[in-house]
Order: C-alpha cells, then sequence, then structure tokens
C-alpha cells in the first residue's frame, strides 16, 4: 500500500516536473538562462545534509552512542596533537636558551649562583 503511494506520487511528480520542462523550452526567451553555479552547490549541500539525517534516523541508540563517541575520541586526538606541539616547541626553545647561555654546565653555575647553597 505504502509502496503503491509512493509510485503515484513519484509519477505525478515527474508529469509534472515534465510538463513545467515542456513550457520552459517551448519559450525561447529562456532558452539563455543559466542557474549559478553556487545555487547548484547549494542544493547539493541540502541534499547531503538530508541523505545524512535520513540515514542517522534509521541508527539504533546504541549506533548513534558509537557516532558520538567517535567524534569525541577524535576531538581528543586534536588535542593530543596541540598538546605534543606545544611540548615540542617548549623543548626546543629551551634548547635554545640554554646554548645560549654557554651550555648546560653554565646553566647550573647560574642556578647554583642563584640558589646560593639553598635546596
Amino acid at each position: 500500500m505504502v509502496d503503491n503511494l509512493r509510485r503515484f506520487i513519484q509519477a505525478e511528480s515527474d508529469k509534472e516536473a515534465d510538463r513545467i520542462m515542456e513550457q520552459v523550452n517551448s519559450d525561447p526567451s529562456l532558452k539563455d538562462v543559466h542557474a549559478p553555479d553556487s545555487l547548484h552547490d547549494a542544493i547539493f549541500a541540502q541534499i547531503d545534509a538530508y541523505e545524512r539525517e535520513k540515514a542517522k534516523q534509521g541508527l539504533s541508540d546504541e549506533d548513534k552512542e558509537l557516532i558520538r563517541l567517535g567524534r569525541l575520541m577524535k576531538k581528543r586526538r586534536k588535542s593530543r596533537k596541540y598538546v605534543a606541539a606545544a611540548a615540542i616547541a617548549i623543548c626546543a626553545l629551551s634548547v635554545t636558551g640554554i646554548t645560549a647561555m654557554g651550555g648546560p654546565e653554565r646553566l647550573l653555575e647560574k642556578v647554583n649562583w642563584i640558589l646560593a647553597g639553598r635546596e
């Protein structure tokens, strides 16, 4: 029953689209009218979003939870990359600072002088 209704609606939509296309094609003043590329991109983006939403509706609660956890893990991986990059930058800058002061021995000598024998 539902399939018959869908087929009927699809057939009626196709007939209406064909009728409109015949009217447009028969009018010579509309031959040079073209839709901009941005309109095509926007329509395809909306179609893609609709298909994603439709696919999500068919998922079970467990699958939705797995998708959510997957996104969370992706964010954590991204933050780990930033932490690793910051650690590398700190190490590189500290090595540059140590060599600018005269090497590690000179740095230890300065620290001992600043602390003046305190622990």
